[in-house]
This record gives structure tokens, C-alpha cells and sequence, in this order.
């Protein structure tokens, strides 16, 4: 016959089997050693061991299968004790039997500690359970009869909370609290009773039922100042010039999708009763612009197809402008575009009728028909330097069939969700990012703080425009959808990704129009102990700014992501416990510090375990656990000082630096060509394809980007061909490279062509000349005419005559290079200045030497000059003999006839002739 249950359960053990075993061994060492008392004793456990098994063995054998039940735990009812609330705690789920055998005569009963004293010993409660003993009930509730090896089944907790026969609680505080289920053990030698389960939770009281709070203090004494912070950000879909990339936007924002769950999972009922301020949405202005961008016709790249140039984009919307034009009507005087890289579209408004002054829309075709030659270009429609009016196309890309794209079909997924996005607005306070939420550290580090300060002004000019600034409800898509706005969202708190930050970047945001900021504490170097607010101190100025702690919500992350999921019951139960502690410790204290949640930046939470978060917050504030506390209220409170403390493990993170430089390069770039462009006079805007690219780059360093490039990538790519077209535009033609001066100042004579619908000013510069002679005076900046050929005159100076190899190169206004350089083949004829003087000396010599010689022979003096060539005696009268002028004739002798004549008669001898100049 079974022992009663009350004489086996010993209510203080708990897992240890090593006792279990030690006893068995004391037993047996007792029998072993014999003794009167001894064997009395032990005759029954040892008959027992021997197969005789009953229920009368010492309770330590009960540890062995603690672990036998475990509990899912679907509900904890309530999960906040308050005065009003009902005198009965249930606790509901499902048990399974994890051990081999079968149990039964389950049951149960509750065990309860004394209150925890402050927030760590809660949070240690949480980590490593302790068996409570202040306060044990005295008998067992019986549950069920059998639970075989691995089934499950439903359970139901219950016990009174206040009251001698429950757990007798009769002050607020957080308990430890433990179900302790009893059963027997199917064994082969028969049952054996033990503790086959224990439910470990925390009861957190913040007023016994019944009972009435201190007067003034509420039910906690000291609400909690909380701010969660809930961001709805994606990464950016836009490519260059409003095409989307991708229509993944579309999915996120459709019913179940990411960005749409986060958005309802505010609009539902609950969230409404969350304390006023607890809860920050934090929005990118990228994703606002591009679900503004939305609602109209938009174009996708289609799956497959590369992104479309602007050269396409510009062509199509040209098209599609000429073909929307009134049937019959005047369309407006029009000369004939081309494109960024030269290529021409046809004048649909008659030849050349375009004036000063007049309007110029541009369509750009196929590059490919400009470099075949098969267009001819027109003449200028305004002379170069005329004050033409510009202006740009007005067209709405998403309504052109813009080659390799295709319709977009989220216009009522985007304009339903920015509706419910601007209601979000109007309940909670809103903070703007930086446009395409930058990684502002890195970004800074690469030397980008233009960048920054762009994407700042970008971003705030974007929030007010989509989410509204006034409370009038107005909206720049549908005013009467949008809700009225209680306040405009909040564009002066810098907010980096992971609160992460340093001084250098502090400071740039700071000059960008950021006064405060909301950071990590582990990015801060605090004077003091752990504080919710701070003034930092960046150079010269200071920042105040509010202060996320780590693990301040500790189990938050863990309820968000696994919903109600098993086990979702009780992290809310620990979650509550650590949040009315820390109120309770307030109250003690009478000072706490409010509690930042910053969630990971792209959180991916499921709706129920928003819901459940949403519900827990609106129960902690409706128990007055937790109030809500504004962000820019926290910075400005500050008083604790800090210094920025970046964290390694962030800078490992960052966006790669090669990326950046590229991005940096690309900028430069586009800046220069709207410099050369913008400050000359144009018939063309450039406006049309430059700016496309400067929002692109905008939103380039993007933190999205840090685990996925891709959209960056592509953009980077478009930028850099566009440029790339641009500058390739203009040219030195290649025909003709080959040059022949003519004397030492003949000027090179070039041939710049430009392909572009753009008037650029260039200037020639010829390098390699000084290494062969060769000294150029390049030319002033000249403007070379939009679709025009231009000669330049380089003038030029040899001082050696051959052949030789320079290049020429054209140079814009900030010395950038355009097209490609050239290599000239150089041929001089001409004497250089040095070669003239050099002969003009030698000639002078020889003159002297003739005439030194004329002198010595006129005083009958003999030629004592050696080595002159061609010296003869002199004959009688001194002067030459008439045979050292005219040679001797090389045909027959004295005798001949032939055409030569008789030789004279008055020769003399060789001989003789030398011996009279010697006499």
C-alpha cells in the first residue's frame, strides 16, 4: 500500500543526484557494517533493493527525475498583480513526458521565495532559478492519473495570492515562484514516487489584491520612464533616374509583409492604451520618398535586365513628350536633342527655330546611331554664349515605356500603407533619419561630410514633405486620407546605426543641423555610473543626448522575435518582473533611469509578438509600472558628461572603404561636370541627366549596404558610365594626327568635335614637347559648341628638325580630362634657332679663314694655313692659276678633236709651276 503523498515530497530538494547516490551507498556501507540499530533501520531499503521495492526509501532518490515534465506556458493570468486585480493566479499550458517511463497520480502545489531585493537578483532569478521555501503549500492539488512516456497534456496552475491558504502575499514586490508536480515513476520494479517537475516563474506584485497603493504613488510608487524605439526602415530599391531596381517594396508593405507588420502592429487596439511617449517610431526618408514615388506609375526594371542609362530614360521620356503633344497643336519650338554621349533625335519642331530665349526640350536616341554616322548633326539652334532660356523635361518617368522596365503594379499597396504610416505619425513621435540612413561614421572616415550634411537636409526636406509638417491633415497625395499631424517629425536628433558613434562624426552631424542624439551607452565613456542621458563633448562644443543601455529590457529581443511561440509566456513573465523591479527600486530610491529599447535597425518581428509586446507595455502603464519619456526631453535633461568611445566591434561593420572611395570618386566627378556644364550657357539642360545622379548618390551609403551592395553597386555602375559618357563626348578628332612645321613657330592645328547636346568649355594642352624640342603655349579656355567641330590653334616652337611623338589631351575649367588623349606624330623641317647659330658661326669662321688667307698670299707670304681643301699656287701676278678655279677637263688629251678643243698653248708644266711659286 502506497505511503501518502504528504510524508514522501519533502518540499526542499531539488535536482541533486549525486545526493541520491551517495545515500544508496550509505545504505548499503550501514548494512555491510552490520550493528543492532543499523540493521533495524536498513532491513527495508536493502530488501527493497533486492526487488522488494516499496515507497518508504529516503527522500533524496527524488531528484533523479525532476527533469521528467516539461511545461510550455501559454498564458499567466495575471500577469501583473495589482490591488484590483482577482485574488487567483492560474498559470495554463502543456506538459509532455520526456523520461521512458510512464507516470502517474500526478500533482501539484506552489512554493514561493521572499521578495527579490533589487534588479540584479531578479535578473539572477531569471538565469539560475533557486528552490523558494518561504512559503510552501501543505498539500498537493492531484492532476491526472497516467501520462505515458512522450505524450502531452493540457495543465491549469491555480492558487489564491493573498490569503494564509495560498501564497500569502500581502506587499508589492517581485517573488520567486515554483510549481512543484509530484508523480510515481513506472519502474520494473515497481512505482516510485518523486518529483518529477518543477515550473519556475517570478509573481510580480505590485499591489496585494484588495489592498490599496500608498496614497500618490500608484500602484508601483514610481513608474518606469520607458522609450521603445520602433524603427521602419528598408533598404533602398531606387536606381538612378526613379526607376525601381527590384518591387520588393511592394511585398514588404503588402498585408503579412515586414514593413506592414510593424506599421499595424501600432494600429492595433492595445498599442493605443501604451503610455503617451513610450513608444518612438524611427523612419528613412528614402522609403518615404519611395512609397510617395509609389502611388503614382512608377517603372521596375524587369527580372533579367540590366538598369536602364539615361541615354534610354531621356529618349523615352523625349518620345513619349513629342507623342502627348495636342493633335494639331504647336508643339513648343524644339531643336533637334542628342544624347549624353552625342546622339541626335530628330527636330519634330522644323529646322533649327529655336532662338534665344526659347525653351529647348531634349530627347536622346540610341548612342550607337550617333557613332555609326548614320544622323547628321543640325546646326546650332543658339549661337554659343546666347542667353537661351533652359529647362528641364517635366515628364513623369513612370508613365514612360522606358526600355527594359516595366509597370509597376503597387500604386493601392503604397498609398493604404503611407495612409496607415501617416496615422502612425499622428499617434507617436516620429524621427527622421538622414536620407537612405547613412553610414555617417564610415562615411565620414572616407572624407564624405558633404555627403552627410546632404543626406541631413535631404531627409528632413522629405519627411515634411510626405508626412506633413502642419495639423491640418494635409498630405502632396491625397489631403483627405491623412490624418491630422500632432507635431512634425523630428529632424534635429542624429540617431546612428546601433547609437555607435565617434567625435569626429558627432561633430560633422552637429554641423549638418543635428543638436542632439541618441547613442549607446557602449559608444560613450561615461564620468559617472550608467545614466539614460549625457552631454558629450565633441571639440569645442558639446552634443546632449539621450542613452540606450545594453540588455536595459533584458529578454525583449528574445519576445519580439519568437512571438507567441513556446515559451513566449514566459519571457514576458521575466520581462515584466525586470521592469517593475527596476519601478520598484525607483521608488526606494526615489530616483531610477529610464529605460531606451533600441532594436536592431531592420527588425523582422512576427505580429503576435508585437502583439504580445504592445500588451505587455499597455498593462505596465495602465498598472502605472511604466510611463513614457521623450527622446529630445532625456537629451536635454542631460547632466552626466561623456566622451564618444567608438566601438571596435562597429568599425568592423562598417561599409567596405573601397566601396566609399568609389563613391567618393563618383561624386567628385558629377560635381565637376556640373560645374563645367552649369557655368556655361546651354541651349540643353544638363540638369536632365546630372541630377538623376546626384540622388543617387545621395542615398549611396546606405547602412543597408553593409550586408548587401547590390542596389548600390548597380547605381554606382549607371554613374559611372554616364560620366564616363559625357566626358567620351567630346574629342580630338583622330583623322589627320600627323604634322609637318614648316618653320621653327609654324602653330599645331587640332580638330575638336563635340557629339554633345552640351556647349563645354575645353582648353588643348600638348605634354611630351619639352623632351624634343618642342615649346606649345596651350590655349585659353574656349567653348566648343554642342554638336560642333572647332579648330584650335596651338602655337608651337621647334628648335631641332626630325620627327617626334607628343600627346594631346583636353582639359576642362577644373582640369579634368575629357575624351580620350591623342598621340601626335610631329615632322620638322626647319632649323631651330640653335641650328641657325650654329652655321651662322661656322660660315663666320670660314669667312675669316678666306680672308686671312687672301691677305697672306696679296704679301706674297707662303700659305701657312694647314688642312685648307683646294689650295693652289698663285700665278705671277698672285693671283689664282685659272686651273685651281675651273678643274681640268676629264675627257681626251691635247691632241683630241673632241668637243673640248685643242688644250692651250700656254700651259706650263706641273713641275715648273711649283718650282716659280717657290722661288
Amino acid at each position: 500500500m502506497r505511503v501518502p503523498t504528504a510524508n514522501v515530497r519533502p518540499p526542499h530538494h531539488r535536482r541533486h543526484p549525486w545526493i541520491s547516490r551517495l545515500s544508496l551507498l550509505a545504505v548499503g556501507a550501514l548494512v555491510l557494517l552490520g550493528g543492532t540499530g543499523v540493521g533495524t533501520v536498513a532491513a527495508g531499503p536493502v530488501a527493497t533493493v533486492a526487488g522488494t521495492l516499496t515507497t518508504r526509501l529516503a527522500p533524496e532518490p527524488f531528484g533523479e527525475y525532476v527533469t521528467r515534465l516539461s511545461f510550455d506556458v501559454t498564458s499567466i493570468e495575471p500577469a501583473l498583480v495589482t490591488a484590483i486585480s482577482p485574488n487567483l493566479l492560474t498559470i495554463s499550458g502543456t506538459m509532455t513526458n520526456a523520461g521512458p517511463e510512464e507516470l502517474t497520480d500526478l500533482a501539484y502545489r506552489f512554493q514561493r521565495g521572499a521578495a527579490l531585493p533589487n534588479e540584479a537578483a531578479v535578473r539572477q532569478e531569471i538565469a539560475e532559478p533557486a528552490e523558494p521555501t518561504d512559503r510552501v503549500q501543505q498539500d498537493f492539488t492531484p492532476m491526472i492519473p497516467t501520462l505515458a512516456a512522450g505524450a502531452s497534456t493540457p495543465f491549469t496552475f491555480t492558487v489564491p495570492i493573498a490569503g494564509a491558504q495560498g501564497l500569502d502575499v500581502s506587499s508589492p514586490g517581485v517573488y520567486p515562484l515554483m510549481v512543484n508536480v509530484n508523480g510515481a515513476v513506472t519502474l520494473e520494479g515497481g512505482p516510485l514516487e518523486a518529483r518529477v517537475g518543477e515550473l519556475h516563474l517570478l509573481l510580480t506584485v505590485m499591489g496585494a489584491p484588495g489592498t490599496a497603493p500608498a496614497p500618490g504613488t500608484g500602484a508601483s510608487g514610481k513608474p518606469l520612464p520607458v522609450n521603445f524605439v520602433w524603427p521602419v526602415v528598408d533598404r533602398p530599391h531606387l536606381g538612378v533616374g526613379g526607376v525601381f531596381l527590384d518591387d520588393d517594396l511592394q511585398t514588404a508593405i503588402a498585408p503579412g509583409g515586414r514593413l506592414a507588420t510593424l506599421v499595424d502592429g501600432l494600429l492595433d487596439p492595445a498599442p493605443g492604451t501604451v503610455p503617451m511617449g513610450a513608444i518612438t517610431v524611427v523612419v528613412d526618408p528614402q522609403l518615404l520618398d519611395e512609397l510617395d514615388r509609389m502611388t503614382s506609375a512608377y517603372r521596375v526594371v524587369a527580372p533579367g535586365e540590366p538598369q536602364p542609362s539615361m541615354d534610354q530614360m531621356l529618349q523615352a521620356e523625349g518620345s513619349f513628350a513629342a507623342t502627348a503633344a495636342p493633335t494639331g497643336g504647336t508643339v513648343p519650338d524644339q531643336a533637334a536633342g542628342t544624347g549624353v554621349d552625342g546622339s541626335v533625335a530628330p527636330n519634330t519642331a522644323g529646322p533649327n527655330t529655336a532662338g534665344p530665349n526659347t525653351a529647348v526640350e531634349t530627347a536622346a536616341i540610341d548612342p550607337t546611331t550617333a557613332a555609326s554616322g548614320a544622323t547628321t548633326l543640325p546646326e546650332a539652334s543658339t549661337p554659343p554664349g546666347a542667353d537661351a532660356g533652359v529647362t528641364s523635361a517635366a515628364v513623369d518617368p513612370g508613365a514612360v515605356q522606358i526600355p527594359g522596365t516595366v509597370a509597376g503594379t503597387g500604386q493601392g499597396a503604397a498609398a493604404s500603407f503611407l495612409e496607415r504610416l501617416r496615422t502612425v505619425a499622428a499617434r507617436y513621435p516620429t524621427l527622421a533619419l538622414p536620407y537612405g540612413d547613412p553610414d555617417v561614421v564610415a562615411m565620414v572616415r572616407a572624407g564624405l561630410l558633404g555627403e552627410v550634411t546632404t543626406a541631413v537636409e535631404h531627409g528632413t526636406t522629405v519627411a515634411e514633405r510626405v508626412l506633413g509638417t502642419e495639423s491640418d491633415g494635409s498630405s502632396p497625395n491625397d489631403p483627405a486620407a491623412a490624418p491630422a499631424i500632432t507635431s512634425p517629425p523630428i529632424t534635429s536628433m542624429a540617431f546612428p546605426i546601433n547609437g555607435a558613434t565617434d567625435a569626429a562624426t558627432l561633430t560633422a552631424l552637429q554641423s549638418a543641423g543635428l543638436s542632439t542624439a541618441l547613442l549607446s551607452e557602449e559608444s560613450l565613456e561615461l564620468d559617472g555610473s550608467a545614466a539614460a542621458a549625457a552631454v558629450v563633448a565633441v571639440g569645442e562644443s558639446d552634443i546632449p543626448a539621450a542613452v540606450a543601455q545594453p540588455d536595459v529590457l533584458s529578454g525583449v529581443g528574445d519576445l519580439i522575435d519568437h512571438g507567441r511561440q513556446s515559451g513566449w509566456a514566459k519571457r514576458v513573465n521575466a520581462l515584466t518582473g525586470v521592469l517593475a523591479q527596476q519601478s520598484l527600486d525607483g521608488s526606494v530610491s526615489r530616483t531610477t533611469n529610464p529605460a531606451i529599447f533600441t532594436p536592431d535597425r531592420r527588425w523582422s518581428p512576427d505580429a503576435p509578438g508585437l502583439r504580445v509586446l504592445t500588451d505587455l507595455l499597455a498593462t505596465l502603464g495602465a498598472s502605472q509600472v511604466i510611463s513614457g519619456t521623450s527622446l529630445t526631453g532625456l537629451a536635454a535633461s542631460a547632466s552626466e558628461v561623456a566622451v564618444p568611445a567608438y566601438p571596435e566591434q562597429a568599425q568592423a561593420q562598417e561599409l567596405n572603404h573601397a566601396y566609399l572611395e568609389r563613391v567618393k570618386t563618383n561624386r567628385a566627378d558629377v560635381t565637376s561636370l556640373q560645374q563645367s556644364l552649369g557655368g556655361t550657357p546651354q541651349t540643353t539642360d544638363p540638369a536632365l541627366v546630372l541630377d538623376p545622379l546626384v540622388v543617387a548618390l545621395d542615398a549611396a551609403g546606405s547602412t543597408a549596404f553593409r550586408t548587401d551592395a547590390a542596389v548600390g553597386e548597380a547605381n554606382l555602375a549607371t554613374v559611372e558610365s554616364t560620366t564616363a559618357g559625357i566626358r567620351g563626348g567630346v574629342e580630338i578628332s583622330s583623322a589627320g594626327n600627323s604634322y609637318t612645321l614648316a618653320s621653327s613657330s609654324s602653330p599645331l592645328v587640332l580638330t575638336v568635335q563635340n557629339n554633345l547636346p552640351y556647349n563645354v568649355p575645353l582648353r588643348v594642352e600638348i605634354t611630351g614637347g619639352e623632351f624634343v624640342g618642342l615649346t606649345v603655349t596651350n590655349p585659353e579656355l574656349q567653348v566648343v559648341p554642342a554638336g560642333r567641330s572647332q579648330q584650335v590653334k596651338i602655337p608651337a616652337e621647334v628648335s631641332r628638325s626630325g620627327q617626334f611623338q607628343v600627346r594631346a589631351v583636353l582639359v576642362g575649367p577644373d582640369g579634368s580630362t575629357w575624351g580620350q588623349p591623342v598621340q601626335l606624330s610631329v615632322e620638322s623641317t626647319a632649323y631651330g634657332a640653335l641650328t641657325v647659330i650654329i652655321i651662322v658661326v661656322a660660315g663666320g669662321v670660314l669667312v675669316l679663314m678666306v680672308a686671312l688667307r687672301i691677305v697672306q698670299r696679296l704679301r706674297g707670304k707662303p700659305d701657312t694655313t694647314p688642312g685648307l681643301p683646294g689650295d693652289r699656287p698663285a700665278d705671277d701676278a698672285g693671283t689664282p692659276a685659272l686651273r685651281d678655279v675651273i678643274p681640268p677637263p676629264t675627257g681626251p688629251g691635247p691632241d683630241s678633236t673632241g668637243p673640248g678643243g685643242p688644250a692651250p698653248e700656254n700651259r706650263t708644266p706641273a713641275s715648273e709651276q711649283v718650282g716659280t711659286d717657290r722661288s
